[in-house]
C-alpha cells in the first residue's frame, strides 16, 4: 500500500507540474497581450477595449507625428562594442519618454534606433 501511495503521490506532482507551466504561459501571454494594447492605444483606450467597452471615435484639432532616426548609426554601430551602443540608445530614448511624458506625447512605437 505504501508503494502504491507513493506512485499516486509523484503521479499527482507530474500533474502540478505540468499543469503550472501552462498556466505561467497563459498569465505571460495575458501580460505581453495587455502590454501590446497598451503600446498601440493611449491608456484610455486601452483601459475601455480591455474592459470590452464600446471605444468612441475622438478628433483632435491639431496633432504632430514625429519620427526620429539616428543619423549614420549604422556606422556608429560598427565602431562601439554593443554595450556602449544599448546605453546610447537607452539614455536617448529614457530623455525622450521623460519628455514625452511631461508634455503628455502618446508615443506608438520605438524601432531599432528610430523613435
Amino acid at each position: 500500500r505504501r508503494v502504491l501511495y507513493d506512485v499516486d503521490q509523484r503521479v499527482r506532482d507530474l500533474d502540478v507540474e505540468m499543469v503550472e507551466p501552462e498556466e505561467t504561459h497563459l498569465s505571460l501571454q495575458t501580460r505581453k497581450d495587455r502590454r501590446v494594447l497598451y503600446d498601440v492605444f493611449p491608456p484610455k483606450i486601452a483601459d475601455s477595449l480591455r474592459e470590452g467597452k464600446k471605444v468612441e471615435p475622438e478628433s483632435r484639432e491639431l496633432v504632430t507625428i514625429f519620427f526620429s532616426d539616428v543619423v549614420g548609426f549604422t556606422e556608429i554601430s560598427s565602431k562601439l562594442s554593443p554595450l556602449k551602443i544599448s546605453d546610447m540608445l537607452d539614455r536617448m530614448y529614457t530623455r525622450f519618454d521623460e519628455l514625452s511624458r511631461r508634455h503628455d506625447v502618446f508615443k506608438v512605437e520605438t524601432i531599432g534606433d528610430a523613435y
